[in-house]
């Protein structure tokens, strides 16, 4: 949703879940069922990784055109090897971590005050404050957590 707010032609949205895959077409992405073990059909110049495993993200890898940009913000959790031989060889610059989130907020609520942004969209699971303890390690698209004062 960011890409298409902030002007990319399309986007395309790779998944093997149909929850993900119904938020795409909620928002106007592409949607692309894939099974992240088999080689990607095409290649893109800018990919965000945002999985959970190293499967996914080698096929990120696979799927980044040479001298494309590989973006991984993913939350891979254990020790695994990365072969930079690809990346290298088809020049591809590889970014590791999230968005500084308090430093961009200005121009997310911007995005959001111009229309061009629906949060509300991406978000799968609103949970009370009271509940954030029992249902953070659970795995959700994007849990919100409500606060009311």
């Amino acid at each position: 949703m960011c890409g298409m707010a902030l002007g990319a032609a399309s986007v395309t949205v790779a998944s093997d879940s149909d929850a993900v895959l119904e938020i795409a077409r909620r928002i106007g992405a592409h949607p692309l069922a894939v099974d992240f073990r088999e080689r990607p059909g095409r290649s893109w110049p800018v990919v965000a990784d945002c999985g959970v495993d190293q499967t996914g993200f080698q096929w990120a890898i696979r799927a980044t055109e040479p001298e494309g940009i590989l973006h991984c913000m993913a939350s891979i959790e254990t020790a695994a090897p990365l072969n930079l031989r690809r990346l290298y060889t088809l020049g591809i610059e590889l970014h590791f971590g999230r968005a500084h989130s308090a430093e961009l907020m200005p121009e997310v609520l911007d995005l959001v005050a111009d229309g061009r942004l629906h949060p509300e969209l991406v978000t799968a699971n609103v949970v009370s404050w009271s509940e954030a303890a029992a249902n953070y390690a659970e795995p959700a698209i994007k849990l919100l957590v409500e606060r009311v004062a």
